[in-house]
């Protein structure tokens, strides 16, 4: 009994290893712009206690800015859901960080402009380091207070 008990069990995780278990997900490697359209379906889900996972370890501040002006009354906020961020160009910044940038479309605004610095956590797993999302010529910044 013991045994078959414990090939079912073996069974059973070999197929939610090969067919998609999102149990790993957090395993998971994002280039640039499968990082901005995961952070899109975040913002559209209205999810913000998972927006943390967008943003690099080394950005101290994430936990702050969740709560500041930008998620809860200014162009993020989930009032101006759904959001269109369409990613125009990306670039070399300082060291081995990337620059990536374009437009922003969403409900309530006008539309607007981001620019996000882009830094590697990992091989291959692109993450948000600071954003800049300007609207009516004011910008937002997401930012590392270690900056």
């Amino acid at each position: 009994m013991l045994k078959n008990t414990l090939k079912i069990a073996g069974a059973a995780f070999l197929v939610l290893m090969f067919f998609g278990c999102d149990l790993l997900d957090e395993a998971a490697t994002y280039s640039i712009t499968e990082r901005i359209e995961a952070f899109e379906d975040t913002l559209n889900d209205g999810d913000y206690s998972n927006l943390k996972t967008h943003f690099h370890p080394a950005m101290e501040s994430y936990d702050t800015y969740l709560k500041e002006e930008v998620f809860s009354s200014g162009p993020l906020s989930s009032g101006n859901a759904p959001f269109n961020f369409e990613l125009l160009a990306t670039t070399d910044g300082s060291g081995d960080d990337k620059t990536a940038s374009g437009t922003l479309t969403h409900l309530n605004l006008d539309d607007g402009l981001f620019t996000a610095t882009m830094r590697e956590d990992g091989d291959d797993n692109w993450k948000i380091y600071d954003m800049t999302i300007t609207v009516d010529d004011y910008p937002y910044l997401i930012k590392g207070l270690s900056e």
